[in-house]
């Protein structure tokens, strides 16, 4: 049967890294549907392991290079 569940409440610490990887995720998506240059780009910025847009930027151009062929064309 139905047993209830108590979760504790989420630290603020883990929170603000969950909300952070949801962001990532529907920039991602955004950049997908609308085929935008600039949500793609926001998208690998708010990553974490990412230092600066400058290198999200290169990052996004190569893999557009790598990948063009199974993307969308960005705007």
């Amino acid at each position: 049967g139905i047993e209830p569940v108590s979760i504790p409440a989420i630290s603020t610490f883990y929170k603000g890294m969950i909300e952070n990887q949801v962001a990532s995720e529907k920039l991602a998506v955004d950049a997908y549907f609308k085929n935008s240059y600039d949500s793609a780009l926001q998208a690998i910025a708010i990553n974490k392991t990412v230092p600066s847009t400058t290198v999200a930027r290169q990052i996004l151009d190569d893999l557009i290079e790598a990948n063009g062929d199974y993307w969308p064309i960005l705007k």
